[in-house]
Order: structure tokens, then sequence, then C-alpha cells
């Protein structure tokens, strides 16, 4: 990771973004903000609960970035439509709410896990980093 555990960079960080390489950077600053689906939408961080459901090209983009998935209040889903969402670990298996599914199992940190989400039949598959691809029950 480019960045402390607990620190959360503004879009605007120039410094923090000038550690990355120049590849790097051209390659985060060319994503998506969100990828919509008919029954879900995709955002790195998260989609705030006070936002609504307006458009989301008129939501904070650094929330859609960089917001942290909580248990309790992040479960509001947005126009209807499932939240994926990941930047914050939430252990080592995904947590699914009735709106909203946080993937992020730590591949950067001890664990190992990358967890990936089907969007077909919302199943999963988790590599750990030792033994190999499993599907998650």
């Amino acid at each position: 990771s480019y960045f402390e555990k607990d620190q959360i960079p503004s879009l605007e960080d120039i410094p923090a973004l000038e550690k990355m390489f120049s590849h790097h950077q051209f390659f985060l600053t060319s994503l998506e903000s969100h990828i919509p689906g008919e029954n879900w939408v995709c955002v790195h961080g998260g989609i705030a609960q006070d936002f609504g459901d307006a458009e989301l090209e008129k939501h904070d983009l650094e929330q859609l970035v960089f917001l942290r998935f909580n248990k309790t209040a992040g479960d509001h889903g947005w126009q209807n439509k499932t939240v994926i969402c990941g930047h914050y670990v939430v252990g080592d298996r995904p947590v699914a709410g009735k709106n909203t599914i946080a993937i992020d199992t730590g591949a950067w940190t001890d664990n190992g896990r990358l967890t990936a989400l089907n969007l077909d039949d919302y199943s999963y598959i988790q590599d750990n980093g030792r033994s190999g691809i499993v599907a998650l029950q």
C-alpha cells in the first residue's frame, strides 16, 4: 500500500500521489468512480447515506473512493441496488448485508486474502496466497 494504514489521503494530496510511480498514477486517475449494473453498483469506498439517491456523478468523489464500510450504518444500498465496495478490510470473509456487500478481505495485509464476487450468482472466490483459489460457502 502507498499510504499508512489509517491515513485517508485526499485526491488533491499531491505529495502522497507523487509517491506513486507515474504509470500507477495514470492508471488510478483514469478509473471510473463507479460501475453500475442492473441490480448493483460497484464503488471503491462507498456511497454515503446522506447523499440519498442522487446520481453518482453528483456524489462526493472522495467518498466514492475513500469511504469506509460500517456494518451498522453502511447497509443502505443506492436506488434499490446493492452497493458493492472495498477499501476497508472487513475480515477474512466478505460481509453481505441486505443492500451492501463489502469484499475487501485484506489482500495487502498479513492474511493475504484476495476475494472476488461473481456478479452472475453472487458467489465468492478467494485466494489466501497459500493454498490457492477456493470457493467460499
